[in-house]
């Protein structure tokens, strides 16, 4: 039986501060792999065998905790996950600062004096399989050589499993009570988003708490092309705080945005822009992500805000 090598380290989950000037951008990445191991106690849900997906997005602008010359941990860096094993159905559970990516270059781990890797950590929930529930997914890439990283940034490319040692690509889906199952990850792809975000207002400008903060954006092609049209629905869906990655619930002010819907505005620039009046009653002062999606884009995407 193959057995699965989990390779992981815990970081400080304490976020620095920082804040992109751009609109912060969300990539999301498609997992896939194969079930090698399953606890005997997880054998009436799972085989070995079994084929698993997994869809990941995470925020490129999240800052980094503590980061040293060889390892980086970015706590809360996880926006969304889902996952599915043989007919088994997995969801990230909405607790931010629970979920991290971890990032290595040429770290000296245990008898590995130079281990690159990337660990993509979220808690989940499931039904019961066995009696257990489900509590975690990690996702691992890791490399013996120290060749397959170049730096602890974050990535902005999937990673390519035949640049990482054989055994330490891998999966493991933890039920706490069982040693959980477990398998190799066979491809990693990026989702292509169909729109970029160019904003149409200054994201360092900061507005006073309780002041309306107009949100104005135009959907663009790669080369700045406005692709902006009525036809095209913009959904606020929440709001990050940088500093914590804690979310909070989207308000509009009056009644400009229903449905949490940004209002297109055919004079906001050639071709049309939308606009979202975002109430800031409550809020303390520091910077903001609203995270919104677009008719047709499956790809979650972000713009900056300061209050004061």
């Amino acid at each position: 039986m193959k057995t699965v090598v989990i390779v992981v380290i815990t970081g400080v989950l304490m976020l620095g501060a920082g804040a992109s000037d751009c609109a912060a951008q969300v990539l999301t990445w498609n997992f896939t792999g194969r079930v090698n191991f399953v606890d005997p106690a997880l054998a009436g849900g799972f085989t070995v065998g079994d084929l698993a997906t997994f869809t990941l997005a995470f925020q490129t602008a999240t800052p980094a905790s503590g980061p040293t010359p060889t390892a980086a941990t970015y706590p809360g860096a996880i926006t969304s996950l889902s996952g599915q094993v043989g007919s088994y159905l997995i969801t990230m559970v909405n607790s931010p600062s629970d979920n991290f990516i971890l990032v290595l270059d040429n770290y000296t781990q245990g008898f590995f004096p130079l281990f690159d890797g990337f660990t993509f950590s979220a808690p989940v929930n499931g039904p019961a399989a066995g009696g257990f529930n489900p509590n975690l997914l990690q996702i691992n890439f890791g490399d013996l050589t120290g060749s397959a990283v170049t730096s602890t940034a974050l990535p902005t490319v999937p990673p390519n499993p035949g640049s990482f040692t054989p055994g330490f690509v891998n999966f493991g889906l933890f039920f706490p009570g069982s040693s959980g199952i477990g398998g190799d990850i066979l491809t990693a792809t990026a989702v292509t988003p169909a729109f970029q975000i160019c904003p149409l207002y200054d994201q360092t400008k900061a507005v006073k708490s309780g002041a309306t903060a107009p949100v104005k954006i135009e959907l663009c092609a790669p080369d700045g092309t406005n692709l902006s049209s009525p036809s095209i629905i913009v959904t606020a869906v929440n709001l990050t705080e940088v500093s914590t990655n804690g979310t909070v619930t989207v308000a509009s002010a009056g009644n400009a945005n229903s449905n949490d819907n940004f209002r297109f505005d055919p004079a906001l620039a050639a071709g049309g822009g939308y606009i979202f009046n975002l109430k800031t009653t409550g809020l303390d002062a520091g910077t903001y992500r609203l995270n919104f999606f677009a008719t047709g884009d499956t790809v979650m995407h972000a713009v900056q805000f300061q209050v004061k």
